[in-house]
C-alpha cells in the first residue's frame, strides 16, 4: 500500500511502533527456529546468526523502499526501531528459551 493511502495513526511515533513490534515478532521466530534446530550450537552462536540475518533483512527492505519503490522512502528511524525490535525479540527468545 503506498505511504499517502495509509489511514491516520493514533499517535506521534505509531510508525516506529509498528516496525519494532514486527521485528520483535520475526526475531523471536527466527530466533526459536534456530534454537530448535540447532540446540547444541553455542547460545552466543545462535544470537549473532539471528541478529544478523533479521538485521540485514530490515536494512534491505529500508534500501529497496529509498531506491527502487518511488512511493517511498527508506528511513534510518525506521532500521532504528527495526533493530530496537530484533533487539527486544531475541531478548525474549532467551527468556522462553535460553
Amino acid at each position: 500500500m503506498p505511504g499517502n493511502k495509509l489511514p491516520e495513526v493514533p499517535f506521534s511515533g505509531f510508525d516506529l511502533f509498528v516496525h519494532a513490534m514486527f521485528y520483535l515478532v520475526l526475531s523471536f521466530l527466527g530466533g526459536r527456529f534456530v534454537f530448535v534446530f540447532y540446540p547444541f550450537a553455542a547460545y552466543i552462536t545462535l544470537l549473532i546468526v539471528s541478529f544478523g540475518i533479521t538485521s540485514i533483512y530490515g536494512v534491505a527492505i529500508e534500501l529497496i523502499q529509498e531506491f527502487f519503490i518511488t512511493s517511498r522512502t527508506g528511513e534510518v528511524k525506521d532500521i532504528l526501531a527495526n533493530t530496537i525490535g530484533v533487539l527486544l525479540g531475541l531478548s525474549a527468545t532467551k527468556l522462553f528459551y535460553g
